[in-house]
């Protein structure tokens, strides 16, 4: 079974005992919510999100003696594409717990045409890239009846197949402050990400042919502004949308079932 499946299971297996436990009880604690109208305690979701951002150069070995490569003079770009889907569970009023399970598209275009200690020129090195990635996380929220606040962590981890050996991961934290009302909400808030990408392999070079390289990417800009909104279109089916700026740029939307 692989790492994105046991997530899945995980999660699964760990609500469905606390549902057992507790006669489909969830969330514990619900008179700490008072007089709160409570979203129903399970949701199944299916997320597009797209991503662009640059990168840095953390590490980079070219098996060319003698070459030393300055990183300022590096320039890489990176796209991502990822559908997933998402099982999530409320176990208290102010705590949701999440897992997820996808798959990724993505490409990273490293430019190493302005590399001046090169005795030849090594121009762009494309890694194009497709896989699975799971993960999971928490959401800690708080507020009352106009205005939360809430704080969100996720760890995925990529399994990556492509012309090289790669692997990608990343720690986000976001955290939102908004507005809502029985059915919608609206948010603004930051996300950290600290992404980091490692990519083996070889590549054709003119004039000495086959050079491999070992390469290790992370965020030029960790941080980014997100704005988003969510309505419930019935008590079960919730719709979202958000989008993030400045050094990096993201768009996501997403349908939830809840039950």
């Amino acid at each position: 079974m692989s790492g994105l499946r046991r997530v899945c299971a995980l999660l699964a297996m760990t609500v469905g005992v606390a549902a057992a436990a507790q006669g489909g009880a969830l969330p514990f604690g619900k008179d700490w919510a008072k007089d709160a109208r409570l979203p129903l305690p399970y949701g199944a979701g299916l997320t597009f999100y797209s991503q662009t951002q640059g990168y840095e150069l953390d590490r980079l070995s070219v098996s060319l003696p003698g070459l030393a490569i300055d990183p300022d003079q590096v320039g890489i770009d990176n796209r991502v594409h990822e559908i997933n889907v998402q099982l999530d569970a409320w176990l208290f009023p102010f705590l949701n717990v999440f897992g997820i399970a996808g798959e990724i598209d993505g490409l990273t275009r490293v430019d190493l045409s302005n590399v001046e200690a090169s005795p030849i020129p090594l121009g762009l090195l494309d890694i194009d890239y497709t896989g699975e990635v799971y993960g999971v996380g928490v959401t800690l929220v708080g507020g009352n009846d106009r205005f939360f606040g809430s704080l969100t962590g996720i760890w995925t981890t990529e399994n990556l197949s492509g012309d090289f050996q790669s692997d990608a991961e990343a720690l986000i934290v976001t955290p939102r402050v908004g507005i809502h009302d029985e059915r919608t909400s609206a948010w603004i808030g930051a996300t950290y990400q600290d992404a980091s990408e490692t990519h083996q392999g070889t590549i054709n070079l003119p004039v000495v042919g086959g050079v491999g390289f070992d390469v290790e990417l992370k965020d030029s800009d960790p941080w980014n502004i997100q704005l988003g909104m969510e309505t419930a279109i019935s008590e079960h089916w919730h719709v979202h949308a958000e989008g993030g700026f400045a050094k990096r740029l993201t768009a996501e939307l997403g349908a939830t079932y809840r039950f």
